[in-house]
This record gives structure tokens, sequence and C-alpha cells, in this order.
């Protein structure tokens, strides 16, 4: 049972196969209700929960985890998995913009968890209190989440869960009135800085990318280009041509925003010819 569950998370896996996928996990739950496995058939309903997840089929997806949920909550880890499953079950109801039955999910979540459960259960409730526009919440929940981070058990997991609280703290100062640029950047950074610990060239150029929007939102137009100016060779060595598009799209921008028309008019020509070309 359990090898047939590992072989269907190569077929989600970047959606190679979701019809292997399901067979496989069918055999599974067949196999582990046959000889009453009950963590197994928990284990199960949550990867099937995936599987539904994966394709946008909410309602099978929740009724899923909430199956593993009544199995998995009992087992001796029942703290993990109900953490896990809560966290999953509040995305799906926020996404359906059901926003104060997710934060009571997540809430749930926030009680069995560590780590970086409850660092994932931090961000869900900051991204959720974003959407309804209560930035003071928001911004409290990321800072939780990035508090929570420092120091964990799982340092990748934690840095990446980091720099999303990083990301949703840039974009909440962004959507206050007045706009905090200045909080916006310094969080934009941090994101920066997270990918540059992790050596992910992408990243990097997109939190920089980020910084240079800040920049032109804020009339800085200089400073954004030599900004877009700095990652735009990053962007070239990685072949990230849709990357490379953005960045001269921007380019254009802070060119226009400077008054420099023809010069704008050239970067956005050359960013059409190189999506035209090579997306």
């Amino acid at each position: 049972g359990y090898k047939l569950m590992f072989l269907s998370d190569c077929y989600l896996f970047n959606n190679v196969d979701l019809n292997k996928a399901k067979e496989k996990l069918d055999s599974s739950l067949k196999m582990f209700k046959q000889t009453n496995n009950k963590n197994g058939e928990g284990q199960i309903f949550v990867k099937i929960g995936n599987y539904y997840n994966i394709q946008d089929r909410d309602e099978e997806a929740k009724n899923c985890y909430e199956e593993a949920l009544k199995i998995l909550g009992e087992m001796n880890d029942g703290a993990y998995w109900k953490a896990a499953i809560n966290n999953n079950i509040g995305n799906i109801l926020s996404k359906n913009e059901k926003y104060e039955d997710a934060k009571e999910k997540y809430s749930e979540a926030l009680k069995d968890s560590n780590d970086y459960l409850k660092s994932e259960a931090f961000l869900n409730l900051g991204n959720v209190y974003r959407r309804q526009e209560k930035f003071e919440d928001a911004l409290d929940m990321y800072g939780a989440c990035i508090d929570n981070v420092e120091g964990g058990k799982y340092p990748l997991v934690n840095l990446l869960i980091e720099r999303m609280a990083a990301i949703g703290l840039a974009n909440t100062y962004l959507e206050m009135k007045p706009t905090r640029f200045t909080e916006a950047i310094h969080n934009y950074t941090r994101s920066y800085n997270v990918m540059k610990e992790l050596r992910n060239k992408r990243g990097m150029c997109i939190a920089r990318m980020n910084i240079g929007t800040v920049h032109c939102m804020h009339r800085e137009f200089k400073e954004a280009f030599e900004i877009y100016e700095e990652i735009i060779k990053m962007a070239s060595d990685i072949e990230d041509r849709l990357l490379e598009c953005t960045i001269q799209m921007n380019m254009g921008n802070a060119k226009r925003g400077m008054k420099e028309y023809n010069d704008a008019k050239k970067y956005y020509e050359d960013a059409i010819d190189n999506y035209n070309k090579n997306i």
C-alpha cells in the first residue's frame, strides 16, 4: 500500500500523469482498508485530496481532507495531521472567499501545530486578512509567521515560508493608505536575501524587480531603471525569457516615467520581439 502511495506522488508531481496517480491511490486505499491500516488509509485520503486540489475540484478535495482528519486526528501524531489538513481545508475555503470559515480552520491549525505548520497557519491568516483589507491584522499575522520561523527545525521550508511572509508584508504595505513604500522595499529586500541564501537566481531577480516596481510607484524612475538594468543580465544568464521580457517592459516604463520616450519605445519593442521569438 505504501509503495503504491509513494508511486502516486511521482505521477502527481508537476501533474505528470493524474490518471495513473488516481489509479495508484485507489489501489492503495483498497489495500489499506482490507488490512485495517488506519494510518495508511488516512494518508491516502490526504493524497486523494491533493489529487482533486490540483484540478481545482474543491468540494471533492475538501471532503477527502475532512475524511482524513477524522482518521488521522486520532493517531499518535494526530496533532501534526490536524494542523496540516486544517491548513489545506482553510486554503480551499479562502480560495472560494469563505474567509471567516477559512480563519477558523487556520486557527485550529495554530492550536495543534508547531514549527513550520504553525508558521504556515500564520502566513495563511495574513493572506486572508489582507484579502479582507484588514491590513493591521495582516501585518500582525505575517510578523508572527516570521518570528515563528526563526530557529525552526526545517531550515529550507522555513526560509521559503519566510520569503512568502516577507512578500505578504511588502504587498500589504503597498495596499495600505497611505502607501508605506520604505517598509515595502525593506520586506522585498528580505525576500531577496532569502533567495540569495538559497542561490535561486530567478527568485533574486523577481525580488529586485519588485523593488524596482516600488520605486516606479514612488516616481523614482532613475532608481528603478538602475535595478532593472542590474537584473536583466541575470535573467538572460538563466535563460528565463518570459522574466527577461517582463524586465524589458519595466525598463520601458521607467524610461517613459523619465520622459525618455525614444528609449522607452526601444525597450517595449525589444520586449515584444523577445516574446515573439522565444515564448
